[in-house]
Protein backbone atom coordinates (compact mmCIF):
# COMPACT_ATOMS: atom_id res chain seq x y z
CA UNK A 1 0.00 0.00 0.00
CA UNK A 2 1.50 3.55 -1.08
CA UNK A 3 2.05 5.26 2.26
CA UNK A 4 1.65 9.44 3.12
CA UNK A 5 5.55 9.37 3.42
CA UNK A 6 6.31 7.88 0.06
CA UNK A 7 3.35 10.31 -1.53
CA UNK A 8 5.28 13.36 0.68
CA UNK A 9 8.26 12.41 -1.14
CA UNK A 10 7.07 14.05 -4.13
CA UNK A 11 7.04 17.40 -2.51
CA UNK A 12 10.78 18.55 -3.12
CA UNK A 13 10.29 22.01 -5.13
CA UNK A 14 11.96 22.39 -8.59
CA UNK A 15 13.45 25.83 -9.57
CA UNK A 16 12.93 24.65 -13.19
CA UNK A 17 10.43 21.96 -13.91
CA UNK A 18 10.86 21.76 -17.84
CA UNK A 19 14.05 22.16 -19.09
CA UNK A 20 14.63 22.76 -22.56
CA UNK A 21 15.15 19.75 -24.45
CA UNK A 22 13.10 17.64 -21.94
CA UNK A 23 9.77 16.22 -22.12
CA UNK A 24 6.85 17.98 -20.78
CA UNK A 25 5.54 15.73 -17.79
CA UNK A 26 1.67 16.13 -16.60
CA UNK A 27 -0.09 14.40 -13.69
CA UNK A 28 -3.60 13.65 -14.10
CA UNK A 29 -6.07 13.73 -11.28
CA UNK A 30 -9.55 11.99 -11.40
CA UNK A 31 -12.19 10.82 -8.70
CA UNK A 32 -13.30 8.08 -10.95
CA UNK A 33 -12.63 4.50 -10.27
CA UNK A 34 -11.05 3.49 -13.77
CA UNK A 35 -12.25 2.11 -15.94
CA UNK A 36 -15.58 3.23 -15.93
CA UNK A 37 -18.20 3.22 -18.07
CA UNK A 38 -19.30 6.69 -17.71
CA UNK A 39 -18.34 9.40 -20.73
CA UNK A 40 -16.45 11.60 -18.86
CA UNK A 41 -13.38 8.97 -18.57
CA UNK A 42 -13.38 8.34 -22.44
CA UNK A 43 -12.71 12.00 -22.62
CA UNK A 44 -10.54 11.47 -20.27
CA UNK A 45 -8.35 8.52 -21.11
CA UNK A 46 -8.26 9.43 -24.51
CA UNK A 47 -6.68 13.20 -23.95
CA UNK A 48 -4.17 11.59 -22.22
CA UNK A 49 -3.63 9.09 -24.44
CA UNK A 50 -2.99 11.52 -27.25
CA UNK A 51 -0.85 13.81 -24.81
CA UNK A 52 1.44 10.47 -24.46
CA UNK A 53 1.41 10.18 -28.44
CA UNK A 54 2.57 13.62 -28.43
CA UNK A 55 5.69 12.78 -26.16
CA UNK A 56 4.29 14.21 -23.05
CA UNK A 57 5.20 11.87 -20.00
CA UNK A 58 1.78 11.54 -18.40
CA UNK A 59 0.58 10.16 -14.98
CA UNK A 60 -2.94 9.31 -14.37
CA UNK A 61 -3.77 8.92 -10.38
CA UNK A 62 -6.91 7.51 -9.95
CA UNK A 63 -8.67 6.16 -6.38
CA UNK A 64 -9.00 2.44 -5.44
CA UNK A 65 -10.73 1.41 -2.10
CA UNK A 66 -9.08 2.04 1.02
CA UNK A 67 -8.45 -1.74 1.98
CA UNK A 68 -8.47 -3.50 -1.50
CA UNK A 69 -4.98 -4.76 -3.49
CA UNK A 70 -3.53 -2.18 -5.80
CA UNK A 71 -2.67 -3.17 -9.19
CA UNK A 72 0.13 -2.84 -10.65
CA UNK A 73 0.94 0.62 -12.68
CA UNK A 74 1.26 -1.81 -16.14
CA UNK A 75 -1.89 -3.92 -15.15
CA UNK A 76 -3.83 -1.14 -14.63
CA UNK A 77 -2.54 0.53 -17.96
CA UNK A 78 -2.90 -2.70 -19.85
CA UNK A 79 -6.86 -2.74 -18.83
CA UNK A 80 -7.44 0.97 -19.24
CA UNK A 81 -6.00 0.14 -22.91
CA UNK A 82 -8.52 -2.96 -23.20
CA UNK A 83 -11.45 -0.71 -21.99
CA UNK A 84 -11.20 2.06 -24.18
CA UNK A 85 -9.39 1.14 -27.01
CA UNK A 86 -6.30 3.34 -26.62
CA UNK A 87 -2.90 2.79 -26.69
CA UNK A 88 -2.40 4.58 -22.82
CA UNK A 89 0.87 4.94 -23.32
CA UNK A 90 1.30 6.66 -20.00
CA UNK A 91 1.63 5.85 -16.19
CA UNK A 92 -1.45 4.81 -14.51
CA UNK A 93 -1.55 4.47 -10.44
CA UNK A 94 -3.77 4.07 -7.63
CA UNK A 95 -4.30 5.66 -4.65
CA UNK A 96 -5.74 4.21 -1.06
CA UNK A 97 -8.72 6.65 -1.35
CA UNK A 98 -12.01 5.39 -1.84
CA UNK A 99 -14.33 4.54 0.72
CA UNK A 100 -17.63 3.10 -0.16
CA UNK A 101 -20.66 5.05 1.08
CA UNK A 102 -18.65 8.38 1.47
CA UNK A 103 -18.21 9.60 -2.03
CA UNK A 104 -17.43 13.49 -0.63
CA UNK A 105 -15.03 12.41 2.10
CA UNK A 106 -13.36 10.21 -0.59
CA UNK A 107 -13.00 12.83 -3.52
CA UNK A 108 -11.73 15.00 -0.40
CA UNK A 109 -9.18 11.83 0.53
CA UNK A 110 -7.86 11.09 -3.05
CA UNK A 111 -7.51 15.15 -3.72
CA UNK A 112 -5.20 15.46 -0.86
CA UNK A 113 -2.89 12.29 -1.48
CA UNK A 114 -2.74 13.22 -5.28
CA UNK A 115 -1.38 16.73 -3.94
CA UNK A 116 0.83 15.54 -2.35
CA UNK A 117 2.31 12.58 -5.00
CA UNK A 118 1.43 15.01 -7.71
CA UNK A 119 4.85 15.92 -8.09
CA UNK A 120 6.83 12.16 -7.46
CA UNK A 121 7.77 12.40 -10.77
CA UNK A 122 8.44 16.07 -11.44
CA UNK A 123 5.50 17.20 -12.87
CA UNK A 124 5.37 20.27 -14.61
CA UNK A 125 1.44 20.56 -14.33
CA UNK A 126 -1.27 19.27 -12.92
CA UNK A 127 -4.40 18.13 -15.01
CA UNK A 128 -7.76 17.54 -13.23
CA UNK A 129 -11.63 18.24 -13.22
CA UNK A 130 -12.12 17.58 -10.03
CA UNK A 131 -12.43 21.12 -7.86
CA UNK A 132 -11.26 19.60 -4.39
CA UNK A 133 -7.98 18.78 -6.48
CA UNK A 134 -7.21 21.62 -8.12
CA UNK A 135 -7.72 23.58 -4.90
CA UNK A 136 -5.76 21.33 -2.96
CA UNK A 137 -2.65 20.90 -5.65
CA UNK A 138 -2.24 24.60 -5.92
CA UNK A 139 -2.09 24.85 -1.92
CA UNK A 140 0.45 21.84 -2.30
CA UNK A 141 2.50 24.48 -4.57
CA UNK A 142 1.35 22.95 -7.72
CA UNK A 143 0.72 24.66 -11.27
CA UNK A 144 -2.62 23.13 -11.91
CA UNK A 145 -4.89 23.15 -15.51
CA UNK A 146 -8.77 22.85 -14.58
CA UNK A 147 -10.50 21.42 -17.19
CA UNK A 148 -14.72 21.53 -17.09
CA UNK A 149 -17.85 21.44 -19.44
CA UNK A 150 -19.78 22.55 -16.95
CA UNK A 151 -21.19 26.56 -16.33
CA UNK A 152 -19.92 26.72 -12.76
CA UNK A 153 -19.78 30.18 -12.51
CA UNK A 154 -23.20 30.73 -14.27
CA UNK A 155 -24.97 28.39 -11.45
CA UNK A 156 -24.62 30.94 -8.52
CA UNK A 157 -22.52 33.89 -7.00
CA UNK A 158 -21.11 31.40 -4.93
CA UNK A 159 -19.81 28.99 -7.82
CA UNK A 160 -18.66 32.30 -9.65
CA UNK A 161 -16.73 33.48 -6.63
CA UNK A 162 -15.16 29.92 -5.78
CA UNK A 163 -14.07 30.11 -9.58
CA UNK A 164 -12.72 33.16 -9.70
CA UNK A 165 -10.86 32.72 -6.36
CA UNK A 166 -9.49 29.94 -7.97
CA UNK A 167 -8.05 31.21 -11.62
CA UNK A 168 -6.38 33.81 -9.18
CA UNK A 169 -4.47 32.10 -7.12
CA UNK A 170 -0.82 31.65 -7.87
CA UNK A 171 0.41 28.36 -10.05
CA UNK A 172 -3.55 28.24 -11.61
CA UNK A 173 -2.35 28.05 -15.22
CA UNK A 174 -5.93 27.87 -17.32
CA UNK A 175 -8.92 26.40 -17.61
CA UNK A 176 -10.06 24.48 -20.67
CA UNK A 177 -13.70 23.93 -21.64
CA UNK A 178 -14.86 22.09 -24.57
CA UNK A 179 -16.66 24.81 -26.73
CA UNK A 180 -16.33 28.41 -27.05
CA UNK A 181 -20.03 29.49 -25.82
CA UNK A 182 -19.01 28.35 -22.41
CA UNK A 183 -15.45 29.85 -22.33
CA UNK A 184 -17.27 33.21 -23.27
CA UNK A 185 -18.92 33.24 -20.59
CA UNK A 186 -16.26 32.19 -18.28
CA UNK A 187 -14.64 35.48 -19.62
CA UNK A 188 -17.44 37.71 -19.33
CA UNK A 189 -18.24 36.13 -15.51
CA UNK A 190 -14.06 37.41 -15.15
CA UNK A 191 -11.84 34.88 -15.67
CA UNK A 192 -8.92 36.49 -17.50
CA UNK A 193 -9.30 35.59 -21.22
CA UNK A 194 -5.38 34.29 -21.56
CA UNK A 195 -6.53 31.84 -19.11
CA UNK A 196 -8.87 30.46 -20.73
CA UNK A 197 -9.16 28.39 -23.79
CA UNK A 198 -11.95 26.58 -25.57
CA UNK A 199 -10.79 22.60 -27.05
CA UNK A 200 -13.14 20.74 -28.45
CA UNK A 201 -13.32 16.94 -27.87
CA UNK A 202 -12.70 14.43 -30.75
CA UNK A 203 -13.54 11.21 -31.83
CA UNK A 204 -11.28 7.66 -32.80
CA UNK A 205 -11.14 7.81 -36.68
CA UNK A 206 -10.59 3.88 -36.24
CA UNK A 207 -13.87 2.31 -35.83
CA UNK A 208 -14.98 5.12 -39.06
CA UNK A 209 -12.54 4.22 -41.18
CA UNK A 210 -15.06 1.44 -42.68
CA UNK A 211 -17.73 3.43 -44.80
CA UNK A 212 -20.81 1.45 -44.75
CA UNK A 213 -24.44 2.87 -46.05
CA UNK A 214 -27.15 2.69 -43.87
CA UNK A 215 -28.12 -0.75 -45.19
CA UNK A 216 -25.03 -2.42 -45.30
CA UNK A 217 -24.92 -1.17 -41.61
CA UNK A 218 -28.08 -2.79 -40.57
CA UNK A 219 -27.37 -5.68 -42.10
CA UNK A 220 -24.50 -6.42 -40.94
CA UNK A 221 -26.05 -5.65 -37.26
CA UNK A 222 -28.94 -7.42 -38.05
CA UNK A 223 -31.11 -4.66 -37.63
CA UNK A 224 -34.67 -4.54 -39.62
CA UNK A 225 -34.21 -2.63 -42.86
CA UNK A 226 -36.18 -0.13 -42.20
CA UNK A 227 -36.25 4.30 -42.26
CA UNK A 228 -34.07 4.81 -39.09
CA UNK A 229 -33.14 7.06 -36.44
CA UNK A 230 -30.43 6.66 -33.88
CA UNK A 231 -29.84 8.25 -30.24
CA UNK A 232 -26.51 7.32 -28.62
CA UNK A 233 -26.16 8.25 -25.13
CA UNK A 234 -27.05 7.74 -21.65
CA UNK A 235 -31.00 6.47 -21.23
CA UNK A 236 -31.63 9.10 -18.44
CA UNK A 237 -34.76 11.51 -18.18
CA UNK A 238 -32.21 14.83 -17.95
CA UNK A 239 -31.35 13.42 -21.36
CA UNK A 240 -34.95 14.30 -22.80
CA UNK A 241 -35.58 10.93 -23.62
CA UNK A 242 -38.93 11.11 -23.28
CA UNK A 243 -39.21 13.33 -26.11
CA UNK A 244 -37.73 11.02 -28.42
CA UNK A 245 -40.21 8.49 -27.31
CA UNK A 246 -42.83 10.93 -28.01
CA UNK A 247 -41.76 11.16 -31.44
CA UNK A 248 -41.54 7.61 -32.30
CA UNK A 249 -45.07 7.22 -30.85
CA UNK A 250 -46.02 9.35 -33.50
CA UNK A 251 -43.94 8.03 -36.46
CA UNK A 252 -44.43 4.01 -36.72
CA UNK A 253 -43.27 3.77 -40.04
CA UNK A 254 -39.54 4.95 -38.72
CA UNK A 255 -37.35 2.59 -36.72
CA UNK A 256 -35.81 4.26 -33.20
CA UNK A 257 -32.64 2.74 -31.79
CA UNK A 258 -31.91 4.77 -28.93
CA UNK A 259 -27.87 2.94 -27.92
CA UNK A 260 -26.58 3.41 -24.34
CA UNK A 261 -27.04 1.76 -21.08
CA UNK A 262 -30.61 0.93 -20.15
CA UNK A 263 -30.02 -0.87 -17.03
CA UNK A 264 -29.52 2.33 -15.05
CA UNK A 265 -33.22 2.73 -12.23
CA UNK A 266 -33.69 5.60 -13.93
CA UNK A 267 -33.72 4.68 -17.27
CA UNK A 268 -36.34 2.21 -16.22
CA UNK A 269 -39.45 3.89 -16.40
CA UNK A 270 -38.26 4.93 -19.99
CA UNK A 271 -37.45 1.19 -21.53
CA UNK A 272 -40.94 0.53 -19.52
CA UNK A 273 -42.68 2.80 -21.79
CA UNK A 274 -41.41 2.34 -24.55
CA UNK A 275 -42.32 -1.80 -24.40
CA UNK A 276 -45.46 -0.22 -26.09
CA UNK A 277 -43.68 1.38 -28.79
CA UNK A 278 -42.88 -1.60 -31.68
CA UNK A 279 -40.85 0.86 -33.74
CA UNK A 280 -37.90 1.25 -30.45
CA UNK A 281 -35.21 -0.86 -29.54
CA UNK A 282 -32.71 -0.61 -26.87
CA UNK A 283 -29.36 -2.39 -28.22
CA UNK A 284 -27.49 -1.35 -24.95
CA UNK A 285 -24.09 0.55 -24.17
CA UNK A 286 -21.96 0.29 -27.24
CA UNK A 287 -18.47 0.95 -27.94
CA UNK A 288 -15.14 0.70 -30.58
CA UNK A 289 -16.29 -0.94 -33.55
CA UNK A 290 -20.28 -1.73 -33.00
CA UNK A 291 -20.67 2.37 -31.82
CA UNK A 292 -19.72 3.16 -35.20
CA UNK A 293 -21.64 0.39 -36.76
CA UNK A 294 -25.01 1.41 -34.70
CA UNK A 295 -24.39 4.91 -35.68
CA UNK A 296 -24.04 4.09 -40.08
CA UNK A 297 -27.10 2.38 -39.65
CA UNK A 298 -28.96 5.62 -39.03
CA UNK A 299 -30.42 7.41 -41.37
CA UNK A 300 -30.68 10.49 -39.22
CA UNK A 301 -28.66 10.95 -36.41
CA UNK A 302 -30.66 12.91 -33.30
CA UNK A 303 -29.83 14.33 -30.29
CA UNK A 304 -32.46 15.14 -28.15
CA UNK A 305 -33.55 18.92 -29.15
CA UNK A 306 -34.09 20.13 -25.80
CA UNK A 307 -32.69 23.07 -23.92
CA UNK A 308 -33.19 21.66 -20.65
CA UNK A 309 -29.34 20.05 -19.72
CA UNK A 310 -27.88 23.93 -20.33
CA UNK A 311 -31.27 25.82 -18.52
CA UNK A 312 -31.82 23.62 -15.98
CA UNK A 313 -28.67 22.14 -15.26
CA UNK A 314 -26.29 25.61 -15.83
CA UNK A 315 -24.10 23.67 -17.91
CA UNK A 316 -23.23 23.46 -21.25
CA UNK A 317 -22.43 19.64 -22.94
CA UNK A 318 -20.93 20.14 -26.05
CA UNK A 319 -21.76 16.29 -25.72
CA UNK A 320 -19.42 13.62 -27.11
CA UNK A 321 -21.92 12.03 -29.16
CA UNK A 322 -21.52 15.39 -31.71
CA UNK A 323 -18.03 13.93 -32.75
CA UNK A 324 -19.30 10.34 -32.96
CA UNK A 325 -22.25 11.61 -35.11
CA UNK A 326 -19.98 13.98 -37.42
CA UNK A 327 -17.58 10.78 -37.93
CA UNK A 328 -20.14 8.41 -39.38
CA UNK A 329 -21.26 11.19 -41.96
CA UNK A 330 -25.12 11.08 -41.24
CA UNK A 331 -27.29 14.27 -41.09
CA UNK A 332 -28.05 15.40 -37.64
CA UNK A 333 -31.18 16.55 -36.21
CA UNK A 334 -30.85 18.68 -32.66
CA UNK A 335 -32.26 21.52 -31.30
CA UNK A 336 -31.23 25.30 -31.37
CA UNK A 337 -28.74 25.36 -28.49
CA UNK A 338 -25.79 27.56 -28.03
CA UNK A 339 -23.13 25.31 -27.09
CA UNK A 340 -23.03 23.05 -30.09
CA UNK A 341 -23.36 25.83 -32.95
CA UNK A 342 -20.21 26.18 -33.27
CA UNK A 343 -20.12 22.86 -34.81
CA UNK A 344 -22.93 21.77 -35.85
CA UNK A 345 -24.45 24.44 -38.57
CA UNK A 346 -27.64 24.91 -40.15
CA UNK A 347 -28.38 23.20 -43.30
CA UNK A 348 -24.51 22.22 -42.91
CA UNK A 349 -24.33 19.05 -41.68
CA UNK A 350 -27.41 19.33 -39.53
CA UNK A 351 -31.10 20.68 -39.22
CA UNK A 352 -31.51 22.70 -36.15
CA UNK A 353 -34.76 23.13 -34.80
CA UNK A 354 -36.78 24.86 -32.05
CA UNK A 355 -35.81 23.27 -28.37
CA UNK A 356 -38.76 21.21 -27.05
CA UNK A 357 -40.99 21.83 -29.90
CA UNK A 358 -42.29 18.19 -30.86
CA UNK A 359 -44.29 19.09 -33.95
CA UNK A 360 -41.19 20.71 -35.03
CA UNK A 361 -38.95 17.72 -34.82
CA UNK A 362 -41.80 15.32 -36.40
CA UNK A 363 -42.13 17.99 -39.19
CA UNK A 364 -38.24 18.21 -39.94
CA UNK A 365 -37.29 14.64 -39.29
CA UNK A 366 -40.37 13.65 -42.11
CA UNK A 367 -38.62 16.15 -44.44
CA UNK A 368 -35.32 14.47 -44.29
CA UNK A 369 -36.71 11.10 -44.56
CA UNK A 370 -38.40 12.42 -47.77
CA UNK A 371 -34.54 13.99 -49.38
CA UNK A 372 -32.25 11.33 -49.70
CA UNK A 373 -30.06 13.44 -51.72
CA UNK A 374 -30.40 16.05 -48.94
CA UNK A 375 -29.87 13.12 -46.51
CA UNK A 376 -26.03 12.68 -48.76
CA UNK A 377 -25.58 16.12 -48.69
CA UNK A 378 -25.50 16.26 -44.65
CA UNK A 379 -23.96 13.40 -44.14
CA UNK A 380 -21.21 13.88 -46.60
CA UNK A 381 -20.41 17.55 -44.74
CA UNK A 382 -20.70 15.93 -41.28
CA UNK A 383 -18.14 13.53 -42.38
CA UNK A 384 -15.83 16.07 -44.04
CA UNK A 385 -15.74 18.35 -41.03
CA UNK A 386 -14.96 15.40 -38.48
CA UNK A 387 -11.90 15.05 -39.98
CA UNK A 388 -10.27 18.02 -37.65
CA UNK A 389 -11.88 16.78 -34.30
CA UNK A 390 -9.87 13.76 -33.76
CA UNK A 391 -8.43 13.01 -30.29
CA UNK A 392 -5.34 13.54 -31.99
CA UNK A 393 -6.10 17.05 -32.73
CA UNK A 394 -7.51 17.79 -29.31
CA UNK A 395 -4.01 16.12 -27.85
CA UNK A 396 -2.33 19.00 -29.83
CA UNK A 397 -3.88 21.65 -29.36
CA UNK A 398 -3.97 20.98 -25.37
CA UNK A 399 -0.53 20.64 -25.47
CA UNK A 400 0.09 23.95 -27.46
CA UNK A 401 -2.31 25.49 -24.67
CA UNK A 402 -0.14 23.59 -21.72
CA UNK A 403 3.20 24.99 -23.00
CA UNK A 404 1.81 28.56 -23.44
CA UNK A 405 0.67 29.13 -19.85
CA UNK A 406 3.96 27.08 -18.84
CA UNK A 407 5.76 30.13 -20.37
CA UNK A 408 3.29 33.07 -19.40
CA UNK A 409 3.97 31.12 -15.43
CA UNK A 410 7.62 31.10 -15.74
Amino acid sequence: MTSVGDLAAGLEPAAERHPAGKPLRLTHVTHWTLPKQETATIQLVQTLSALAELGVVVELLSPRRLWSRPRAPEQLRQALSAYYGAPCRFRARELPSRIPGLAGVSRLMHAGLAALGSNSGGADAVHTRDLEAAWLCLKAGRRVVFETYRLWTRRSAFHRNRLLRLAAQRGFLGIVLHSRYAADCYIADGVPAEKTRAIHNGFDPGPFALARTPPEARRALGFPEAPTVVFLGVIAAHKRIDLLLDAAGQTPEIRWILAGDSSLSEALPLVERARALPNVSFPGYVTGDRLASVLQAGDVLIIPPSADPLQRSGRTVMPLKVFQYLAAGRPILTGEVPDTAELLVQDRNCVRIPPDDLPALLENLRALFRDPARRERLGSAARRDAAALTWAARGEAFLAFLRERLGADR
